[in-house]
């Protein structure tokens, strides 16, 4: 069974345990492609499990996260505008 088919049946049971919406993802994964999601997830999600004990790094390291989100957003907005401006033109 690939990673992300034991990620998404993790997600599941966890759900069906916890009574509640759950998300399963890779530190990572999110950290370089998803600064966004790990901002949620630092400011808004709960620890369930953490071997490895790094919530806490990760919660001492908002501030830089925040940081790397907010770019990433304004990258995000940046190419939305262009790509709006070029179907307003008919390109």
């Amino acid at each position: 069974m690939e990673l992300a088919d034991l990620a998404g049946e993790l997600g599941v049971r966890l759900e069906g345990a916890l009574g509640r919406r759950v998300d399963v993802a890779r530190l990572e994964r999110v950290w370089g492609a998803a600064p966004l999601l790990l901002l949620g997830a630092i400011e808004e999600g709960r620890v369930v499990l953490d071997r490895d004990g790094e919530w806490v790094g990760l919660r001492e390291r908002r501030g830089e996260m925040a940081r790397r989100a907010r770019r990433a957003h304004d990258l995000h907005r940046r190419r939305a505008r262009a790509s709006v401006r070029e179907l307003c033109e008919g390109k």
